[in-house]
């Protein structure tokens, strides 16, 4: 090889770093972006009092505990989510692979049977597990015949 082949090589190398590296930030981004965007509320133990029990003295709540093996149930309870735009209904996802689930459902986190589990929680009230099939009909159906879950779209 001679000399004058040796720059191009490098700027080759530190283009394809460049690209790497853009490639990666936008990835990140994107990841982000699904994170935060949608009808669905993600939360953690951290959040979970901001976005869980702070909206639930004055919202209905209805939120998605699921495992590792059941994440395939996320997509359908976003589809769910999304027949009610405009509703004062919160929905949350909880991951209880990465999160030991807080009070008061701690104690579905030692009956992995239950996952997916999908309960309605409203602020001083016992949540209410439901026990339907796990199908996005039938949990539309849930929400809208359900007597205390307020909605606009009825």
């Amino acid at each position: 090889q001679s000399r004058a082949e040796r720059p191009s090589q490098l700027t080759k190398r530190r283009l394809i770093a460049t690209m790497v590296k853009l490639s990666l930030a936008l990835c990140a981004l994107a990841t982000i972006s699904m994170a935060t965007a949608g009808p669905v509320v993600q939360v953690t133990d951290k959040t979970f009092q901001e976005q869980v029990v702070k909206p639930a003295g004055k919202k209905d709540v209805i939120i998605l505990f699921y495992d590792m093996k059941r994440a395939v149930f996320a997509p359908l309870f976003e589809g769910v989510a999304k027949n009610f735009p405009s509703s004062s209904v919160v929905f949350a996802q909880y991951d209880c692979h990465k999160h030991d689930p807080p009070a008061p459902f701690a104690d579905i986190h030692h009956d992995k049977v239950h996952y997916p589990a999908i309960y309605f929680y409203k602020q001083g009230a016992k949540p209410e597990h439901y026990q339907g099939p796990r199908m996005q009909v039938s949990l539309i159906e849930w929400i809208k015949n359900h007597p205390h879950i307020k909605h606009a779209e009825l």
